[in-house]
């Protein structure tokens, strides 16, 4: 049977001291059918024999072709292999995994130089909407393995392939029966290379052990194990004692014996996961385990903010593409119905020779702008019936107004689509670093007499802080965003070093939103000069009104560093208006009364607190929550509305005891949380008050506003998060 053109496949033979050209199978035939006669007469002498050294012994095949050229060197893509990655162990180079979940992440992985892509199962939880693990499928995992495969497979680098890891969905694996089965079936169908499997019982290694056996690669999984965590006591760290930790090494160790080439650690203590890997001579790759593992894995989801949702403390998030992700949707949505997308440059037109010829042969009339001298925003719109041959026949004209007459400036003339849009916000923020290009900035704005509005940050921007933007936009002509992690508000023990820092990803979401229009991210050395660390600095401003004051007290250092970076800022900014979260009610209270004591000539705003869907107000250290307490941190503002609920029911005075005894309540239902105080204050000063008036007019509601706060801490160890929040009763 002849061959389709081609479709014949030649390799290069060594035969005694020759090289030979012959076809890769049996069935192919001698020769190809159908090629070039330059091509043909190669199957009849001797291959160049540096050629065929080469392509014999090297990482290429010969192929067939009927291109000019005689051979066509087609390159086979080496493959990170099990031995690359013990000699890496052993050498002490790092492995680095990441987990992917579809193609082009997989092929970004591969571009990236990763080691291995694992397709894990918490694609259930991160991308299919599952509540955890245990609910995905074989067949997803399946679809998502043979997705990432493809990624892999497009790579065409100078680098080796990532290692493809196929992830043992929860009851895949119940029998060494059904192990078998489907870890056949992620390799055959799923194209993985090899497979993990979580859990290092008796079960676990007997499985993993008979898997080896049967010639598969297998990847193990101690401490944390999700699709388990539940009989864990929840997602939390695993190996924290002596005899636990010992259990792991044990797990690890009958895991190694069974022939797992490497063994993830998930969720233990880094001196944990170090001494165990220094006791087993297979690779450990760990995900909040410290620095001591043979690799690192990651959620790429988790390192890149993809969601925009909390990330376990563990992760470094090396981007933040939710908050740019959510500004590029909300443009689209903001364009679409405005009508400025598609633009003219997004289309493809017709003639205006067939446009004519359509209009004619459909027999219809149409609207056509004709020039009448009138304003642009009031056109005058003839009505016309195009002929067959492309002409038009005017029948009458009118002039027309309001929502008419857009009607008419979008309407169809000779090829052209005339659309009504907003004009376009700056888009591009200019990016300032020193405080004379910011002065001459903002300067340059005033003398056109624009007004200026300022929304100061210490970036890691998420929806709270777009949102001050946005009222900053709506009340100002030009807004100024400042990024700057201010080392004034940090203890010397405070996580200054580590608060995340991320000012391309911010600047990028500014501009995907659009209001920004000047950036001032200064260096530390720019604003304290003297002491950029600013631990002794000579001259700080100290808010003795909130001194004393329950948030204070937990840090009695952060609110002088926020009067003080605030005062230089409003100097060196000269703003007309400032905007603030009023999450941070006891900074609001702060910058008023700066602004007011000091009679800055600056208009001092507060905006509604930002929260999520489940009523967590939005900060930046909610990244620092692990899944389980992102889980559990809507108990904050649930027991908010609880202490709003007992005034609102009051009559005459609240004792302010009894409100705050109602917040507690529930607070303390959840489980490791540490309530650092509750406190009930006046809304202009912050003053903690013993009993609150009520008054029933148009409802119960204090007679004068009041702020119910919190402060306190969630989770134990390295794991503990604080958060802080209130509402306003008024």
């Amino acid at each position: 049977m002849e061959k389709t053109k081609g479709s014949f496949v030649a390799v290069v033979r060594r035969i005694g001291s020759k090289y030979l050209k012959a076809p890769r199978h049996g069935d192919m035939g001698a020769v190809p059918v159908m090629t070039s006669a330059a091509n043909f007469a190669t199957y009849f002498r001797p291959f160049p024999k540096h050629q065929g050294r080469f392509v014999s012994f090297g990482s290429t095949r010969m192929q067939s072709t009927t291109a000019e050229g005689p051979y066509s060197m087609v390159r086979k893509q080496k493959k990170v292999g099990l031995r690359a990655l013990q000699k890496a162990h052993l050498k002490g180079t790092k492995i680095t995994m990441l987990t992917a979940y579809d193609c082009t992440m997989g092929k970004l992985a591969a571009d990236s130089g990763v080691d291995i892509v694992l397709v894990g199962d918490s694609v259930a939880n991160v991308r299919l909407g599952y509540d955890s693990t245990v609910e995905v499928t074989m067949e997803e995992m399946l679809m998502v393995t043979r997705g990432v495969r493809r990624g892999l497979d497009a790579y065409c680098g100078t680098g080796s392939v990532p290692l493809l890891v196929g992830d043992m969905p929860f009851g895949a694996y119940m029998t060494v029966k059904d192990a078998l089965h489907n870890a056949t079936r992620l390799l055959k169908d799923g194209k993985a290379d090899v497979v993990k499997l979580e859990g290092g019982n008796k079960k676990a290694v007997e499985t993993a052990r008979a898997l080896v056996e049967a010639g598969i690669g297998v990847m193990g999984h101690v401490g944390l194990t999700p699709q388990t965590h539940v009989s864990l006591g929840g997602y939390r760290q695993q190996g924290v004692r002596a005899e636990s930790a010992l259990q792991l090494l044990r797990e690890a160790q009958a895991l190694q014996e069974a022939g797992c080439f490497a063994i993830v650690f998930e969720c233990v203590p880094a001196e944990v996961a170090a001494f165990v890997t220094s006791q087993l001579h297979t690779p450990t790759i760990g995900i909040g385990a410290g620095s001591g593992t043979s690799g690192q894995v990651l959620v790429c989801d988790d390192m890149l903010g993809a969601s925009g949702a909390a990330v376990p403390s563990f992760v470094k998030k090396y981007a933040d593409l939710g908050p740019i992700t959510q500004g590029a949707i909300r443009e689209y949505v903001k364009e679409v119905k405005q009508g400025s997308f598609p633009a003219p440059e997004h289309s493809k037109h017709m003639s205006e020779k067939e446009l004519r010829r359509l209009h004619g042969l459909a027999g219809v009339e149409i609207d056509v702008p004709v020039s009448t001298g009138a304003a642009p925003e009031v056109p005058a719109v003839a009505k016309a019936t195009c002929n067959a041959d492309g002409s038009y026949q005017r029948t009458h004209s009118r002039r027309m107004g309001g929502k008419a007459a857009l009607a008419g400036a979008a309407a169809v003339s000779v090829g052209m689509v005339l659309a009504h849009s907003e004009e376009p916000g700056p888009g591009h923020a200019r990016v300032v670093h020193t405080v004379a290009d910011i002065r001459t900035a903002v300067a340059d704005a005033k003398r056109s007499g624009k007004k200026v509005g300022f929304v100061p940050t210490m970036g890691h921007l998420h929806e709270g802080h777009l949102q001050l933007i946005d009222a900053a936009a709506k009340d100002c002509d030009v807004v100024v965003v400042s990024i700057f992690v201010n080392p004034s508000q940090f203890a010397a023990h405070e996580d200054f070093e580590q608060y995340p820092r991320h000012l391309d990803a911010d600047v990028g979401a500014l501009n995907l939103q659009g209001k920004t229009h000047l950036v001032f991210a200064p260096s530390a050395v720019d604003m304290y000069p003297k002491d950029p660390r600013a631990l002794t600095l000579s001259t700080a401003v100290v808010p003795r009104a909130v001194v004393g004051a329950p948030e204070d007290a937990q840090r009695p250092h952060f609110f002088t560093g926020v009067a003080t970076v605030c005062s230089k800022l409003f100097n060196i900014v000269q703003p007309d208006a400032v905007f603030f979260g009023q999450k941070d009610a006891v900074q609001c209270v702060v910058i008023r009364n700066l602004i007011e004591d000091l009679s800055m000539p600056i208009e001092f705003n507060v905006v509604p607190t930002a929260r999520a869907s489940d009523g967590l107000a939005l900060s930046s250290r909610n990244a620092y929550l692990t899944p389980d307490q992102r889980a559990r941190a809507p108990v904050v503002h649930r027991a908010l509305r609880a202490g709003e609920l007992q005034l609102r029911a009051g009559n005459g005075s609240v004792s302010a005891e009894k409100v705050t005894a109602a917040v507690r309540e529930v607070l303390e239902s959840e489980n490791y949380v540490k309530v650092q105080y509750v406190d009930i204050a006046g809304f202009r000063d912050m003053k903690s008050v013993d009993t609150v008036s009520v008054v029933n007019a148009g409802g119960v509601r204090p007679e004068s506003p009041v702020i119910i706060s919190v402060g306190l801490t969630m989770g134990e160890g390295d794991q503990t998060v604080r958060l802080i929040d209130n509402i306003v009763v008024q």
